[in-house]
């Protein structure tokens, strides 16, 4: 039998560690992303990569983005959270755990898990701003000019319902850049013209 840890002996290990991924299709526990966010906060040390999949929360996606994580788009993923502690520990979180003080079972094969889960990552989340260059209603692309002269093709996951702003305008975006893919898959655009 695996042994169980709780939640918070979890989160009192992510002081000391120097690598932590998450893998999961429903939101983090809050205490267990708060754990996360110190670690990804620290300067020079610690890094935190977490793998998404089925999340379509815009607001929820970019927290974790702009908490300092890596966010990943994955494919594929375990049904149960997985956390992988510096490559070699893993714990599971069942889905019907009590998010708040509940128990987690130690993986017996983290080190295989965390090699067999990489490649299950897609795309990663980014957030840029630049001016609308070109509109392509018709086939749903358009293009942002950022800084430095570069040009990013973008096209939203979702159809919307309502349009671009005019060529010229100021805007952010936030979404995918997949890894087959040179085109941005757009979750939210938002004019900063005011």
């Amino acid at each position: 039998m695996n042994p169980r840890i709780s939640l918070s002996e979890l989160v009192a290990r992510l002081e000391s560690v120097d690598h932590t991924i998450a893998y999961f299709n429903t939101p983090l526990p809050e205490p267990l992303l708060d754990g996360m966010r110190l670690l990804a906060g620290r300067r020079g040390r610690g890094s935190l990569d977490l793998v998404v999949e089925r999340i379509d929360d815009v607001a929820y996606l970019k927290k974790l983005n702009f908490a300092g994580a890596s966010v990943y788009n994955g494919v594929g993923l375990p049904q149960e959270t997985l956390i992988i502690v510096d490559r070699i520990q893993g714990y599971w979180l069942a889905t019907d755990t009590d998010a708040a003080g509940g128990a987690l079972v130690a993986a017996d094969n983290a080190p295989d898990l965390y090699i067999k889960l990489l490649w299950r990552r897609f795309g990663l989340a980014v957030s840029y701003e630049g001016e609308l260059k070109e509109i392509y209603p018709d086939t749903g692309f358009f293009c942002v000019g950022l800084e430095e002269q570069r040009e990013l093709w973008c096209r939203f996951s979702q159809p919307r319902s309502n349009g671009l702003p005019a060529a010229g305008a100021r805007v952010r975006v936030f979404g995918w850049i997949k890894w087959n893919s040179q085109i941005m898959e757009v979750l939210e655009l938002v004019s900063c013209n005011t």
